[in-house]
């Protein structure tokens, strides 16, 4: 199966994000109870660039947005949750053989 990256920005978007230094701990707080600010803060980016982040993937359809009041919080679409938490445990277990074999390329 091949796959039309041109025709799948959401795809690409998410795995920008990944490949970020602090792109997986961004990622692993898109539950849905986490506003940009909580986020920002505890990934040590900005507020400003973490809203950014947090706008393109939700213009791409990665993220669902509940609004309370004046209040975002952002959630990452079923689908997407899935994929992330695969590419999360393979980048995991690729760093691991890393360590393990410290001649790898």
């Amino acid at each position: 199966m091949t796959l039309d990256f041109a025709a799948r920005p959401d795809i690409v978007k998410l795995l920008k994000l990944l490949s970020r230094p602090n792109g997986p701990m961004i990622v692993r707080l898109l539950d849905g109870k986490h506003t940009v600010n909580e986020i920002s803060k505890r990934a040590q980016i900005t507020q400003s660039y973490t809203s950014q982040i947090l706008t393109e993937l939700a213009l791409h359809g990665v993220l669902d947005v509940r609004e309370n009041g004046n209040v975002r919080y952002y959630k990452l679409t079923g689908v997407h949750r899935r994929c992330v938490e695969a590419i999360i445990a393979i980048m995991v277990e690729y760093a691991q053989s890393l360590r393990a074999s410290p001649d790898v390329d």
